[in-house]
């Protein structure tokens, strides 16, 4: 309540520091694991490599459509169903508009979303660089053992590596929180893995998905012609070329659940319940959302899409910061993927 008119006052309480966990016991140093874990990661990736040189030289031919062919695919079905432009322009102008509002909001220091308790934190930026290699680790074994492994049961290849990369993420999280309670003493609360108002949550992701759809949209498209105006050429990734391409039904229902129910779940946990949390414990709530969101976008390692996932990462980010879940950031990301995801098949069945 404020002194001056007994009115309730709508400045958020100053967040509690992130205090540090001191673990119940003590816990053994295992440095020498992580270490042989990169480096058998290290040697797998190289392997890897090498073997995909020698397929190139000595292919087996073609495939019917390559990943440079889906933008070509693509733009041919679009030209056939132009009501998804008239959606799409329609879903700019509502993001647009809540955003307007949003931005006059924040000018007249109303808050529209809640600011509650920052999480503890026992993890600094050591804890990262071991998160990293259990997901290099875990990533790189799954994918070479895990699609060979299927094959030899008759699962089609795309199947396969898309079976190998869910299962692989979902280790990675349980890894993490694993790596989190037993080094750190942290619970999975303190990363955010919590749901006091999932409900509210979504609809904040909802909203913060559609405010940042006309930004996100305007800066793959500058990002796009400045590639091009370098002379770089866009490749679609290489999951629309399958989704365009194969007739498995077991394929098309793996690829929707590692990227839209798999891939929001495992990538917020990891970025924003683990990574940013330790960035702003050491750089601040600015500079965490900044460098978090630069490696977001850094590690889909694809130059068309460093800006434009740059700014969904900041976004995801600010919804952590403000939510201090990661449910509300989860919602965010399965919108975008299920409405891209949700296109490209609209596209290739619907489109005359």
């Amino acid at each position: 309540m404020t002194p001056e008119n007994n009115e309730p006052d709508w400045r958020p309480e100053r967040p509690q520091e992130y205090a540090p966990i001191r673990p119940s016991r003590r816990r053994p140093n295992l440095n020498a694991v992580y270490v042989a874990m990169f480096i058998v990661a290290l040697l797998g990736l190289i392997a890897v490599k090498t073997a995909e040189v020698i397929i190139k030289r000595t292919g087996p031919g073609t495939p019917v459509i390559t990943p440079a062919g889906a933008e070509a695919a693509l733009e041919s079905l679009a030209a056939g169903m132009p009501w998804l432009g008239i959606v799409k322009l329609g879903l700019m102008g509502v993001g647009a508009a809540l955003l307007i509002i949003y931005v006059c909001l924040r000018l007249v220091r109303i808050r529209p979303v809640g600011q509650e308790a920052q999480n503890r934190v026992s993890w600094t930026l050591g804890a990262l660089v071991k998160g990293l290699i259990i997901a290099f680790f875990l990533v790189i074994s799954l994918g070479i053992l895990g699609p060979i492994a299927l094959g030899i049961l008759g699962m089609p290849l795309e199947a396969a590596v898309m079976m190998a990369d869910a299962g692989a993420k979902i280790l990675i999280v349980l890894a993490l929180l694993f790596m989190l309670y037993f080094e750190y003493g942290a619970r999975p609360a303190d990363a955010g893995v919590t749901a006091k108002t999932p409900v509210r949550d979504v609809g904040y992701g909802f909203l913060t998905y559609l405010a940042v759809v006309p930004v996100f949209t305007i800066a793959a498209l500058a990002w796009t012609w400045v590639g091009r105006s370098l002379g770089l050429e866009y490749q679609p990734q290489i999951v629309i070329k399958w989704l365009l391409e194969s007739d498995s039904v077991l394929t098309l229902s793996l690829i929707t659940f590692s990227v839209v129910l798999v891939a929001p779940v495992v990538e917020e946990i990891f970025f924003r319940g683990f990574t940013y949390p330790a960035l702003r414990k050491r750089f601040g709530a600015k500079g965490a959302i900044l460098i978090s969101s630069v490696y977001f976008s850094l590690i889909h390692f694809d130059f068309f899409v460093f800006l434009p996932i740059m700014i969904l990462g900041v976004a995801l980010a600010f919804l952590y910061e403000r939510r201090q879940s990661v449910v509300a950031p989860i919602a965010l990301h399965f919108f975008h993927n299920a409405y891209a995801v949700g296109t490209v098949l609209l596209l290739r069945f619907l489109s005359p």
